[in-house]
C-alpha cells in the first residue's frame, strides 16, 4: 500500500497521506451533506406549492445578505490563525463577530417594520424573529475554523453531520404538517441556532489550548468580509430580483436548477478546506510551481462527473422533481459551471497567504459585473437574463483568477511570504 501511494504521490506531487487521513473524513461528510441536501429539496419541490417555495427561498436570500455584518471572512482568518497556534483567535473572533452582528439584527428590524407597515404580517414576523437569531446563528458557526485549522476534520464532519440530519429531520416534518411560511421559519431558526451553540460550546470546551492571539487576525478578516460580502450580494440578487420581476414559481424551479451544481461543487470544495491549512504554512514560489499542475490533473474527475449529470439530469428531474421539469435545460447549463471548480484552489492559495490586492480585485471586480448585468437582464429577458448573467459572471471569475495567479510574484529574498 505504501509503494502505491508513493508512486501516486509522485505522480501527483501531492501529499495524499494528509488527503487521504483528513479527506476520509471530510467527504464522508460532504457525502451525508449531499444526501441531507437532496432529501431536503425533494421534500421542499414536492410538499410545498411552487410559489411558497419561491416566497421561502426569496426570504432566505434576504437573510443571507442581513448575516454580512457578523464578518464571515472572520471564520478564515481564525482558521489560519489556529492552523499557527494562536488559539485565543478562536474568543477574539467570536467577539469582533457578535458586535458586528448586532447591525445585521437592526437591519431586520428595519424591514420587519417595512413589511408590517405594508400589512405583510407574516413577513414581519419573520424578520423580527431573526433581529435576534440570524446573528447568533452566523456567530455560532466560527467553532468550525477552529476545527479546520486544527485539522480535526473527524470532529468538524461528526458535528456537521449531527446538525444537518437535526435540521432536515425538524424541516421536513414542519413542511410535511403545514405550508404556512411563518411556522417553517420557526423551525428554521430553531434547528440550525440550537445546533450551531452547542457544537460551539463543546469546541469552545474541548479544542481551545491557550489564550495567545494572532496581531491582525482581526483586521485581515475584516479584509476577507469585504471582499466575501461582494460576493455574497452578487449571489443572491439573482433570487430577489427573480422574486420581483418573474414571481415566486420561476424562482423556484431556478433555485432547484441551481441544486445540483451546488451540491457538487459543494463536495468538490472539501479540496480547499484541506488546502487552506496546508498553504498557510508554504511559500508563494513552492505554490506557484506544485499548484497549476494538480489542477489541471483535477480535470479527469472534473469532465467525467459533468457529462454523467447532464446525461442523467433529464431523468433525475422527472422522478424527483416533477413539477420542474421545464427546468432541466437550465440545469443542464449550470453544470457546466463545474469546469471552472478546479480555480477555486487559486482563490483559497490567495487567501492562505493573504494578497489582499489580487483577492479584493476578483471578488469585487466579479460582484459588481455580475449585480449590474443582473440588474440590466431580469428586468429585460426574467429567467433567460439570470441564467446568462450567473454562467457569464462564472467564466470571468475562473479567467481572472488564473490571471492574477499567475501574476503574483515570489517572496523577497528574506523568505516572507505575506504581500
Amino acid at each position: 500500500m505504501n509503494a502505491i501511494l508513493n508512486t501516486l504521490e509522485k505522480y501527483l506531487k501531492t501529499d495524499l497521506r494528509y488527503i487521504i487521513g483528513g479527506g476520509f473524513w471530510l467527504t464522508a461528510g460532504k457525502v451525508v451533506a449531499m444526501s441531507i441536501a437532496f432529501i431536503s429539496s425533494v421534500a421542499f419541490a414536492n410538499l410545498l406549492p411552487e410559489e411558497t417555495y419561491g416566497t421561502y427561498r426569496y426570504i432566505i436570500s434576504i437573510l443571507v445578505i442581513l448575516a454580512l455584518p457578523t464578518l464571515s471572512g472572520i471564520d478564515t482568518s481564525v482558521t489560519r490563525s489556529i492552523a499557527r497556534g494562536f488559539d485565543g483567535s478562536f474568543k477574539s473572533g467570536l467577539i469582533t463577530k457578535s458586535k458586528w452582528g448586532a447591525l445585521g439584527g437592526l437591519m431586520s428590524a428595519i424591514i420587519a417594520i417595512y413589511y408590517y407597515y405594508q400589512g405583510n404580517t407574516i413577513f414581519g414576523h419573520i424578520f423580527i424573529i431573526s433581529t435576534v437569531l440570524m446573528p447568533l446563528l452566523n456567530v455560532s458557526y466560527l467553532y468550525l475554523s477552529v476545527l479546520s485549522g486544527k485539522k480535526d476534520f473527524r470532529s468538524m464532519s461528526l458535528h456537521l453531520t449531527a446538525s444537518r440530519i437535526f435540521v432536515v429531520i425538524v424541516m421536513v416534518t414542519t413542511i410535511f404538517n403545514t405550508s404556512n411560511l411563518f411556522f417553517i421559519f420557526i423551525a428554521y431558526f430553531f434547528s440550525y441556532s440550537s445546533t450551531q451553540i452547542i457544537s460551539s460550546l463543546i469546541v469552545w470546551r474541548n479544542q481551545i489550548n491557550n489564550d495567545k492571539t494572532e496581531p491582525g487576525v482581526t483586521s485581515y478578516g475584516k479584509h476577507l468580509s469585504v471582499m466575501q460580502g461582494a460576493t455574497v450580494i452578487a449571489n443572491n440578487i439573482d433570487k430577489i430580483l427573480l422574486f420581483q420581476f418573474t414571481g415566486p414559481a420561476i424562482l423556484a424551479g431556478y433555485y432547484l436548477a441551481l441544486v445540483p451544481f451546488k451540491q457538487i461543487k459543494n463536495f468538490l470544495s472539501a479540496l480547499n478546506v484541506l488546502a487552506l491549512p496546508k498553504l498557510s504554512s508554504q511559500k508563494v514560489s513552492d505554490i506557484k510551481v506544485n499548484l497549476p499542475p494538480k489542477l489541471i490533473k483535477s480535470y479527469l474527475l472534473i469532465v467525467p462527473i459533468v457529462l454523467s449529470y447532464i446525461i442523467l439530469a433529464p431523468f433525475f428531474f422527472k422522478i424527483l422533481f416533477p413539477n420542474y421539469v421545464d427546468f432541466v435545460f437550465i440545469s443542464q447549463l449550470f453544470s457546466l459551471m463545474l469546469l471552472f471548480t478546479p480555480t477555486t484552489l487559486l482563490n483559497t492559495a490567495l487567501t492562505a497567504l493573504e494578497f489582499k490586492k489580487q483577492l479584493y480585485i476578483v471578488s469585487t471586480s466579479t460582484a459588481i459585473l455580475r449585480v449590474l448585468l443582473l440588474l440590466i437582464a431580469v428586468p429585460l429577458w426574467g429567467l433567460t437574463g439570470a441564467v446568462s448573467v450567473v454562467i457569464i459572471s462564472q467564466t470571468y471569475t475562473a479567467i481572472c483568477l488564473v490571471f492574477l495567479f499567475w501574476k503574483i510574484e515570489p517572496p523577497e529574498p528574506t523568505g516572507a511570504v505575506l504581500q
